[in-house]
């Protein structure tokens, strides 16, 4: 169970409930047969054969994982069948962003690294921050709004100083 939480999976997506996340937008039980063979092949090939980079090679894989699932008695042939016949539905599902402040994002991942260490990037922890959308989108605004304003009374006034260099081939 460790190590399906640590490989790699491609896309920036470390760990199978990740990567579950990532290319079909459900958690590991939401999962069909075909989907989880699906994942299984991914880390043999992480960049090369996901479904995303290569549909054909993924599916190929997949369809290898079943098969030698059903050799090895964990699925019946009929359900191995039924899962090789059904089209891979693969595509990135990133996660929405509720609030464009990367500098709240960034601090949270500091916090989250300064309690955790780095297991806080690796087992899946999700931040949940306690900032008003509303509040930072009128305070972003307000900033925003309040610069243009400088700008427009002050404008660019030239240099404040300048530096002379001296003709360095004369040395």
């Amino acid at each position: 169970g460790l190590y399906l939480n640590k490989i790699f999976f491609g896309y920036r997506n470390y760990g199978v409930g990740a990567a579950a996340e990532f290319y079909y937008g459900k958690t590991l039980d939401q999962l069909t047969l075909a989907e989880s063979a699906m994942l299984a092949s991914i880390p043999k090939f992480p960049s090369t054969g996901n479904p995303l980079n290569n549909p054909e090679r993924a599916l190929t894989r997949r369809n290898y994982v079943l098969q030698r699932m059903a050799e090895l008695g964990w699925i019946t042939t009929a359900a191995m069948t039924r899962a090789q016949h059904d089209p891979d539905r693969a595509h990135p599902h990133e996660p929405m962003i509720e609030l464009d402040a990367p500098f709240v994002a960034e601090l949270a991942r500091q916090e989250a690294i300064s309690a955790l260490g780095g297991e806080a990037l690796n087992n899946g922890y999700r931040a949940i921050t306690t900032i008003d959308s509303r509040l930072q989108e009128a305070a972003n605004s307000a900033v925003h709004e309040q610069l243009l304003h400088f700008d427009q009374r002050h404008g660019y006034r030239g240099a404040e100083a300048r530096i002379e260099v001296a003709d360095l081939s004369k040395v």
